[in-house]
């Protein structure tokens, strides 16, 4: 597994959550299709890196409610690794 990212907070009340990209690419974050949090696998419904920042926002599915995401605050964001060699090519 690779960390890419740190939840940071929720954002609104419908599950989204707010993280600190720990790659430099944030674009590559839009091409997101499953992470992995505390050995859960979400699939990734959106992913919006925002301009100029390390910030991304994540919709994930099942994540659909402010105290599930709440639950995620501080957690790591995963990929395998796999994942992880196909974005490079």
């Amino acid at each position: 597994m690779l960390s890419i990212g740190k939840v940071l907070k929720p954002r609104g009340l419908k599950g989204e959550i707010k993280i600190l990209s720990l790659i430099t690419e944030t674009d590559s974050l839009r091409n997101l299709e499953t992470v992995y949090i505390n050995k859960q696998q979400y699939s990734v419904k959106s992913a919006k890196p925002q301009p100029g920042t390390r910030i991304c926002f994540l919709w994930l599915d099942g994540i659909d409610h402010i105290d599930k995401a709440e639950n995620l605050r501080d957690c790591l964001i995963e990929i395998s690794t796999d994942d992880a060699i196909m974005e490079e090519e």
